[in-house]
């Protein structure tokens, strides 16, 4: 019985081992593009911020498997420098102003349709 109970043990800690392994390189990707995550940096009084959001763009990209962390620059925690808003981040790239959606498709790296 000790021995079955060490070996489970075993299995939980080898599986946690690779499941942290995995997670601190980010999170796996899931998307159908080549970066699977973007920051989405606004301001509510952003004109060209909520044109993003009212075009469906961030929607449009969460159904590509991108994780869009939204952030708002008043409010939350700002980890880049950039001078305005709309800015997006991608694999560590900064782009600051209106992007479209199929703009931030190429900067994603998604399949072209």
């Amino acid at each position: 019985m000790k021995k079955t109970a060490l070996i489970i043990f075993a299995i939980i800690v080898v599986a946690g081992i690779v499941f942290l392994a995995l997670s601190s390189k980010g999170e796996v990707n899931n998307s159908q593009c080549k970066f699977g995550s973007l920051i989405f940096y606004y301001l509510d009084e952003c004109e060209w911020c909520n044109k993003v959001k009212s075009e469906g763009t961030l929607d449009s990209l969460e159904a590509l498997g991108v994780k869009v962390q939204k952030i708002n620059t008043r409010t939350g925690i700002v980890r880049h420098s950039f001078t305005g808003v709309p800015t997006f981040v991608v694999d560590n790239t900064v782009y600051t102003g209106y992007r479209t959606l199929d703009e931030l498709k190429d900067l994603l790296g998604c399949p072209k349709q």
